[in-house]
């Protein structure tokens, strides 16, 4: 759910063409703190999305898309290896300038995923 919401987050920054330290510095973070928010690292407050909301000009709701698909694999063990592994995905999904590109990518992820799960259960 971060890692989607901190997705959101970079992809109304970049398009509303706000540079990561001109946007921190707007939040009264470090770079470094934004930085964190963005790939997921980091959990926001709703205070803190509420504020980046209102710096980006758009609704807290925009913020959230995707977040409520995310939440359903609360069920999933916290594993800190599986989770920097899980980071460093993101990042490398983000560095893809082609939107289409990473929406494709979003999508046959999302289909292994569930492919993988419903393999499991059959077992």
């Amino acid at each position: 759910m971060d890692v989607a919401v901190g997705w959101n987050i970079r992809q109304r920054r970049q398009n509303a063409g706000i540079g990561l330290e001109r946007m921190a510095g707007r939040l009264d973070l470090s770079f470094q703190q934004l930085q964190k928010y963005e790939t997921g690292a980091s959990r926001i407050s709703a205070a803190m999305l509420i504020r980046i909301a209102q710096v980006l000009e758009v609704p807290v709701g925009q913020l959230l898309a995707g977040a409520t698909e995310a939440s359903g694999d609360r069920d999933l063990p916290y594993d800190p290896e599986e989770h920097r592994v899980a980071l460093a995905l993101a990042r490398d999904l983000l560095a893809i300038q082609d939107p289409t590109v990473r929406r494709s990518l979003q999508l046959h992820l999302r289909a292994l995923a569930r492919t993988g799960r419903e393999t499991s259960s059959d077992s």
